[in-house]
């Protein structure tokens, strides 16, 4: 009996894990995302945040300390002004790079 009972349960979680890769492979891929920022601050000392942001290519593009404030990592709880202010400031930082690539000075090659 136990056998009997070992083998449906094996069947079971086999049938589960493959009907699970199929909706997996099924779903669309997701779009390249543009940037994205990141907050690391200090829960024991409050006296600093630092903001990193990132290109789409997860490269980091800008960092920035902020002196004497700290930002409550939790979304719920951030503000949504603070969240509209560093998706600007996110673009910002991405358009000066990419201003940076594109008037970068390529040296010329002797003949």
């Amino acid at each position: 009996m136990k056998t009997f009972a070992t083998s449906v349960l094996s069947l079971l979680l086999l049938a589960l894990c493959v009907s699970t890769q199929a909706t997996a492979q099924a779903q669309p891929p997701t779009a390249t995302l543009p940037g994205y920022w990141n907050v690391e601050a200090n829960r024991c000392t409050q006296k600093y945040a630092i903001v990193r942001f990132y290109n789409g290519q997860h490269e980091l593009v800008h960092e920035t300390r902020l002196a004497n404030q700290h930002l409550v990592l939790n979304r719920r709880r951030m503000g949504s002004r603070t969240v509209q202010q560093l998706n600007v400031a996110l673009q910002e930082v991405l358009r000066k790079a990419q201003a940076n690539i594109n008037t970068a000075v390529v040296p010329s090659q002797p003949h």
